[in-house]
């Protein structure tokens, strides 16, 4: 485990990519990502890798790229970070939740804001780092967001 810390320099030193025009695409490779603010503050560590549940429907691994732009998606399996940052708003300014997210995306005015979040999302930074072993991007995303102090969970899937 001495190369958590090393990969975390090598995250946060890591070229700055993003979906907007004035910045590269994330490369086509996996590992742990990074979301920042127009500070370059971070704000969500994320993995791509092959989860159990992809595994088991035959699927391959996805890319930093195709993780990245799932982000900014407002559907129900997708735009985890957005969906994230959708209920801290909403609990923010003491606005009811649904129990499930099924129900919280069936909600108008919660999509609306949804919607709004993918967009903030979007316009954010992303710095990679290649890691092509899954059980290490897995403990490394953990490790990231607990030294980066990031309010996050983890899903297993």
């Amino acid at each position: 485990m001495r190369k958590l810390p090393e990969l975390l320099s090598q995250l946060l030193e890591s070229p700055l990519y993003g979906l907007t025009l004035d910045r590269p695409l994330p490369p086509e490779q996996y590992g742990v990502y990074l979301f920042v603010d127009e500070s370059d503050a971070a704000q969500y560590v994320g993995r791509v890798g092959l989860t159990e549940r992809s595994r088991r429907e035959g699927k391959r691994f996805s890319s930093f790229r195709t993780r990245v732009r799932g982000h900014t998606r407002a559907r129900h399996s997708e735009g985890t970070f957005a969906y994230f940052r959708t209920c801290e708003f909403f609990r923010s300014q003491g606005r009811p939740l649904a129990a499930t997210r099924d129900d919280n995306c069936a909600a108008p005015e919660f999509t609306v804001e949804f919607r709004r979040q993918c967009s903030l999302v979007r316009d954010m930074g992303v710095h990679v780092v290649e890691i092509n072993d899954n059980k290490l991007t897995a403990v490394f995303e953990i490790y990231a967001a607990t030294v980066l102090g990031l309010p996050q969970s983890f899903a297993v899937s």
